[in-house]
């Protein structure tokens, strides 16, 4: 469930990015705290999608690219943001097993 509506959810929160970025100057630490939280939820989404990988569970994985899609658009919404408003040193990018993974310190 997490997988098939994490990625409906993410979608959900992308369609609003504009109204986010609109008030990022005013309401800039609020608004990070909420891309915090989301991306806390990408991150056991993103888990969750490589365990369902790992145990061939095709009812799960069908689902999968769609939800990863939904993830790396959110990633490159939040990067393009914070780079317009002059917060680069926020956005920090990290790789491993050879899987993008996105932390923000």
């Amino acid at each position: 469930m997490a997988v098939k509506y994490g990625g409906k959810f993410v979608d959900s929160f992308l369609k609003a990015f504009g109204f986010l970025q609109t008030h990022f100057r005013a309401h800039n630490d609020i608004i990070l705290q909420v891309v915090k939280e989301l991306k806390k939820a990408t991150r056991t989404i993103q888990t969750l999608c490589s365990e369902a990988k790992g145990s061939k569970r095709t009812m799960i994985t069908c689902k999968i690219p769609a939800t990863k899609r939904s993830i790396e658009r959110f990633l490159f919404h939040v990067k393009a943001l914070l780079h317009n408003t002059s917060n680069r040193e926020t956005f920090w990018m990290g790789v491993l097993y050879l899987k993008q993974l996105t932390v923000f310190e």
